[in-house]
């Protein structure tokens, strides 16, 4: 039984399909400043940007990966249409649309086909 990392509306990452190797989660608060006169400037919060996430990994093609599934997303990021992400333990981080996406090629068979596909994944907040 495959055991699923990630999923990404319906598409899946696991230890032995399209694996991660890093998730990243970035916060940027905001804050605005008054000037007054004969004093510091007053800071004031004004609320938060969009948190980014971003998933890196390899998929080697001998293993049992989708190959077609970084083509794929690709595909759905350009619809702009939000997906949901539930990580492992169950953990629903909402609902996220694709930002970015970038995918290399690397180590290449005889006939051109790599043997290794990185990719880097980021989504944000949808909402």
């Amino acid at each position: 039984m495959a055991r699923t990392m990630m999923a990404l509306g319906a598409f899946r990452f696991g230890l032995r399909h399209n694996a991660y190797s890093s998730l990243q989660q970035d916060w940027q608060f905001k804050f605005g400043d008054v000037q007054r006169l004969g004093n510091r400037a007053a800071t004031h919060f004004t609320g938060w940007d969009p948190e980014p996430i971003t998933i890196q990994g390899t998929v080697y093609t001998m293993s049992q990966g989708n190959l077609g599934q970084i083509q794929q997303m690709a595909e759905y990021g350009k619809t702009g249409k939000p997906l949901i992400m539930v990580d492992g333990t169950g953990f629903s981080y909402g609902k996220v649309v694709i930002r970015s996406l970038q995918e290399g090629k690397r180590y290449f068979f005889p006939n051109g086909s790599p043997r290794a596909i990185d990719f880097t994944i980021e989504v944000t907040q949808y909402g």
